[in-house]
């Protein structure tokens, strides 16, 4: 399992804010100071282009810049996930790889956000990412992208690479996360993140 053995992630963990410029463009100097503020008031891990970081308004470039500042930010002082956020396969293996290089502890994977995909397609478009890179994997179930996970193909993705670790979670439907908790063999490893 990609050598985790305890959980990736522990304490308050937080979603990096892209913040912009009057102009609109990224403010990598205010960047820097949102997340040594976090680190000065205890956050122990850092979520980078996820939704709420605005990650569908900025350039695939600006993502990796991103991840790039947080992870030197952070000097390894706490794990940062990089989202990829892609409608193709092949762009979410480049983004997983350049996640990798650029040093990250994890990386999630969100659905397609205007394509829809089978479960099959989905299954192998989680598999095929997750399998590029020997860092850490998580499903990211965001029914915002109009594409819900079901139970069932988490439970399926899990037993079909152990490198996936866990879940990042939003839909905050309880009744499914227990549903998907008691399908999931005890032994395998499985972090559940909420938010």
């Amino acid at each position: 399992m990609k050598g985790v053995k305890k959980p990736l992630l522990s304490g308050a963990a937080s979603e990096v804010i892209t913040p912009f410029s009057q102009k609109g463009e990224v403010d990598y100097g205010l960047l820097e100071n949102e997340v040594q503020f976090m680190l000065q008031k205890g956050v122990t891990g850092f979520f980078v282009n996820g939704l709420a970081s605005e990650a569908l308004m900025i350039t695939s470039a600006e993502r990796y810049e991103i991840a790039k500042v947080v992870r030197e930010v952070t000097e390894a002082k706490a794990p940062v996930l990089g989202n990829i956020i892609e409608n193709s396969t092949l762009d979410g293996i480049k983004a997983a790889k350049i996640y990798e290089q650029l040093g990250l502890d994890a990386i999630t994977i969100t659905p397609p956000s205007i394509y829809k995909y089978t479960n099959d397609g989905l299954y192998a478009h989680f598999i095929q990412i997750a399998e590029t890179v020997k860092i850490p994997t998580y499903l990211y179930n965001a029914p915002e992208t109009n594409t819900k996970l079901p139970p069932s193909l988490i439970v399926k993705l899990l037993e079909g690479n152990d490198s996936i670790i866990g879940l990042k979670d939003s839909s905050q439907n309880f009744i499914e996360l227990l549903t998907l908790l008691d399908e999931i063999k005890p032994e395998r490893h499985f972090e559940l993140l909420s938010g």
